[in-house]
């Protein structure tokens, strides 16, 4: 008696060739205008524990959302948390160009270098980031320099291998 893998290798082939040789030829439209990618709320997610292995942890402390066109926040907004957050998810489009400064104290004091934490750059990914900030400074429409953004990969890298990579799992 043929084992259940036999049965089903067997079913996925008969499909395979019922398909290839009934199928009517697929019509070819092609469009000028191919459709759009959906367009991602200019989102940021903050909670007060530090991130887990896919997700930060522990309650939400802010929820920031700023409306399109992503260009009217050029000079950037400063939210105050109302205690230390320790992980955030930044979500947009990459043609949104946002950036949100992170801030040990109150006020993102941008003139005092011990109080700026980190830069993190928003994107697609629902990737979580970790740090400790009291306050954020989110801007949209700013230059990035991908060149810098993977040379810093490169640094993680070497420093922790595919830990980095794979988003800390392994």
């Amino acid at each position: 008696m043929p084992g259940l893998q036999h049965i089903l290798t067997t079913l996925v082939l008969l499909t395979h060739i019922s398909t290839a040789t009934t199928a009517s030829p697929i019509p070819n439209h092609t469009t000028s205008n191919p459709s759009p990618r959906p367009s991602i709320p200019i989102t940021a997610l903050v909670f007060d524990r530090a991130p887990g292995p896919k997700s930060c942890r522990g309650t939400l402390v802010s929820s920031i959302t700023l409306t399109r066109p992503s260009s009217q926040h050029r000079n950037g907004t400063c939210y105050d948390m109302h205690h230390a957050a320790q992980c955030g998810v930044f979500v947009a489009n990459k043609a949104d160009a946002c950036e949100a400064r992170l801030y040990s104290m109150s006020g993102c004091p941008e003139t005092l270098q011990e109080a700026y934490v980190t830069t993190v750059v928003f994107g697609p990914d629902r990737t979580a980031r970790g740090g400790l900030w009291v306050s954020i400074l989110v801007r949209c429409g700013v230059e990035i320099d991908e060149g810098r953004l993977e040379e810093e990969q490169m640094l993680l890298h070497d420093v922790f291998g595919d830990y980095v990579k794979d988003g800390g799992g392994r």
